[in-house]
Formats: C-alpha cells, structure tokens, sequence
C-alpha cells in the first residue's frame, strides 16, 4: 500500500519505493518490509544495504561513535554454541598462507628444514592478531598446512577454507 502511493502519488520507481519503505520501517526497529521484499525477488539498494551494516555495528557495539543517528541496532541471536570461530579461522588461514609462501621461499633457497621454520614464524604472526584470548600454535599451522597441500594435491578445494568461503 505504501509502495504503491509512492509510485502512483509522487512517480518513484518500484525500487525507490520499496527501498523507501524498507529504509523508514528498520529506522523505527521493524524489519517486515525487508523480509517481504526480498523474499519476494527485489534487491534492496546499496543505502539499504550500508543501513543495515550500521545498525549490525550499533547491535554489537551499542556505544559506539557515529552511530547516534540510529535509534535501534540488529544483533543475531540464538544457539550460538558450535558455530564455528570465523575470525580464528581467518587467522588460521592466513598464518597457513605465511607458512605455504615461506616454505616455498626457503624450499628454493636450500635451506635444510623449510616447513618447520616457516611454520613457527607463520604461527607467531598469526598470534598477533587478537581474537579474544585464543593463540595459534605451530602445531595448528603444521597440521592446516599439511591438510591443505593433501587437498589442493589431490585436486580438491581445501576441506579447511570451506568454513570460510561458500562454494553455493
């Protein structure tokens, strides 16, 4: 019914409208018109799009600057036990490229025990980004490494960037 004025009465596109209504309706904490929208084929607008990344920020930091403009946040809820760690994962993930890179560096070189080496200095970079309170060891790093070059041998996406990346 809005949509419908907003295109008949003041010659917006259906797109316009639609993201107007969704826009005013998540500013006033209801997410209805987001859901029906899309669930029914439109693609909300990148503003709409930068709004609800905002309000995800102000969810998960309530106090945090510049976000005094929004009355409301979203934050996920429900059974969050075995989901897995993203960040760690990350970290796991790129400590194991560090580790891959030097390897192969030192593996030119002729260096004698290339992957060991790679993979304490892989493990000490990794472990300095903060993720809450969890450190990767360099057994971690070996271990990914390994999976990974066994996968990527083989012919496979590795089995340990699945978590990261969505393939559907």
């Amino acid at each position: 019914m809005l949509v419908d004025y907003f295109v008949t009465g003041a010659g917006w596109s259906i797109e316009r409208a639609r993201d107007g209504v969704i826009t005013a309706w998540l500013k006033a904490g209801d997410i209805a018109p987001y859901l029906y929208f899309t669930a029914i084929g439109h693609t909300p607008s990148n503003a709409v799009a930068r709004l609800i990344a905002r309000m995800m920020i102000k969810g998960e930091e309530p106090g945090a600057d510049g976000f005094e403009d929004l009355p409301f946040g979203l934050k996920l809820t429900g059974d969050m036990r075995g989901r897995p760690d993203q960040l760690a994962e990350l970290r796991k993930f790129l400590g194991v490229r560090h580790s891959m890179t030097l390897s192969k560096g030192r593996k030119k070189s002729g260096a004698a025990s290339y992957s060991g080496a790679a993979d304490d200095e892989a493990s000490d970079l990794a472990s300095t980004v903060k993720v809450g309170k969890r450190m990767i060891a360099t057994r971690t790093i070996r271990q990914a490494r390994e999976q990974i070059e066994r996968d990527l041998d083989a012919g496979r996406f590795p089995k340990i960037l699945s978590s990261l990346i969505s393939l559907n």
